[in-house]
Order: structure tokens, then sequence, then C-alpha cells
């Protein structure tokens, strides 16, 4: 596609979808946006959204993807919910939605675009980390914070074969805790509805953990609560122990058409602004830290593994790596 004029790329973009250019239509809208958002102070691209792009008649054909308006719309009152991430998950034909030519070929291109990949990416790399845990131990105890349907346990050979002591899935959304219960309770999982809040006042809590993660929270969280969790969730573990958290990075290639045609707004993040986040963590107890990556390089992913009794910590070790060749 040729470069993408930002000052009429919306109409360009129009006119591409309305003969037929669907593919180049919406890579117009996808890199027009971006040089927009990369391009004007935050208070201007806010302007830009609301009297522009969300008027144009281009807005018609985007919202007519349904993973752009379920997010857009928000079905269960808030951004990022788990029936989006059932989308870029299982794909628009698991919801048997019939839809037209444009509203398929424009679901086609959002459900593949870098940051829906990295969601994929980061499902796999979950199941991937309650696999290996299973192996180093017998039936370990897990916790998923912010958990949305759990949809890594499909992957998991160590979950569907039984071979996980428990898996502990905390979620705000009480649509989401019934459907891990009721799909995903029979491989030794337990669902409860539970809040950030409530682990940082100490009404939920846990030890003796081998695994505990947060895939998408961290998006949302500002840095001193993102911090504080992150002590909590490191005094949950057992000796040799790890935590995984994953970000969304700065300037990912979908951020514009997140922000306005989905209105999805995310706390983007550097891996080393990530990694700042365990600076509080007490150095004496952390054995390393590992820093990895999507393939493309959407998404952070910080692990920290606890310190095992009597062993000296390798201290504040940051080992970084592309995620994708740890395999």
């Amino acid at each position: 596609m040729a470069n993408v004029n930002i000052d009429t790329f919306l109409d360009d973009a129009h006119t591409l979808i309305s003969q037929g250019e669907i593919k180049d239509g919406i890579a117009t809208v996808f890199k027009g946006l971006f040089a927009k958002r990369m391009a004007m102070p935050p208070e201007d691209w806010r302007k830009f959204v609301a009297a522009e792009a969300l008027t144009h008649p281009v807005k018609e054909a985007v919202h007519s993807c349904p993973f752009t308006r379920h997010s857009f719309t928000k079905p269960r009152g808030y951004a990022g919910d788990a029936g989006l991430i059932d989308l870029i998950y299982h794909g628009i034909s698991a919801r048997n939605i019939e839809l037209d030519g444009i509203a398929e070929k424009i679901a086609e291109f959002t459900l593949n675009a870098p940051a829906a990949r990295a969601v994929r990416y980061r499902r796999e790399l979950l199941a991937r980390y309650i696999d290996e845990t299973a192996a180093k131990e017998n039936e370990p105890l897990i916790l998923s914070i912010a958990a949305g349907h759990l949809r890594e346990i499909e992957l998991s050979r160590a979950a569907l074969n039984g071979r996980i002591g428990r898996l502990y899935a905390i979620d705000q959304d009480k649509e989401s805790v019934a459907l891990i219960q009721r799909e995903y309770g029979r491989y030794n999982v337990s669902a409860s509805v539970g809040s950030v809040r409530q682990i940082l006042n100490g009404k939920i809590k846990f030890n003796g953990l081998s695994l505990v993660y947060a895939a998408g929270l961290f998006d949302y969280l500002p840095d001193n609560i993102a911090q504080r969790l992150i002590e909590h969730m490191f005094s949950f573990l057992k000796p040799g122990g790890r935590m995984l958290v994953a970000n969304f990075l700065p300037q990912i290639p979908d951020i514009g058409y997140m922000e306005s045609y989905m209105d999805w707004h995310l706390i983007f993040r550097s891996s080393d602004e990530l990694l700042r986040l365990f600076d509080s963590l007490p150095q004496n107890k952390v054995d390393r830290f590992i820093t990895t990556f999507d393939p493309d390089k959407n998404i952070a992913f910080v692990e920290a593994i606890k310190n095992r009794n009597n062993e000296a910590p390798v201290r504040a070790t940051v080992v970084q790596h592309h995620a994708a060749e740890a395999t």
C-alpha cells in the first residue's frame, strides 16, 4: 500500500472501502490513525477523535466489524472484557454471526492486527508457564488474577490431564467467574469474584503458590497500584515460586485504531518501566528477573522468581531475550 496522507486518510479509506478495496481501506485507517496519534499532543488527539474520526462516514464501515463494535459499545460495561478477548482467540465464526463482505474483511484484518496476535501469543505463553510449573513439581498451586475466561486452560496439557493441584482464578466480573467454574471446574480450577482492592487491603490472600500471574490487568493499573499489587503477588509465592505480569508496549501499530474506533484505552509501558514496578520487592528474596516479549514486540512480560531458602540470590539479574525463542 502507498504511503498514507494523514490529512486525507479518512476520505481515502472511505473511498477504497466503497470501491471494494476493503483491505487497503482498513489498512489506511490503521496507518493514518497511528500517524495522527503519534504526531498529536493528547488533548489534540482526543479532539480529533471526537470531532473527525467518530463523525466520519468510515465509522459506519469499521463498526460493522463485531470485534470493533463490541469494544466500542462495552456490553459488560468496561473495556477489554473477556467476551472481546474470546473474539481474538476464536474469531467471529465461533459466534455464528452472519456478516456482509465489508464487515467480514474488516474483522479478518482487525483480528489479525499486531495487538490481537500478541494477545493470542500471551495465551499460549500462560499455558506454557502452567505446564512448566506442573513439570517441575507435583500438583502445584497456581493463581490467575483478573482471569477473564481463563482460556489458557484449554491449551495447557497439565491442566487438562489433572496434573495441577489447584488453579485459583479471580476476576471482578461475575459472568466470567461463572463461566470459568462451569467450563473448567473439572480441571481443578476454583473461580471466585474478587478485585485488586481486596488483594491490596488483605481481604484476599494466598500463600505457598508455585505460580501467580496477571495477563491483561496491568494495562489498566496506574503505577502506584501496580507496584503494590506486585508486592502482594510476590508475597503469595513459596520459595522458588515465580510470578508473571504482562503489559502492552508503547507505540503499538494498533494504538490509534484502538483508542478511537474501539474506545479501548490502555496504560502502555516500556519493558524498563514495567520492570521498575518491581523495585520495591525485597531484593534479598528475588532470585532473578526475566524480561521477554511476544514475537512482534507488542507486549512485554516480566517474571520474578522467588529465592529458595538458604540459597544466595542472583541480585537483580535481568535476562532479556525474545520470548518466541524460549521454546
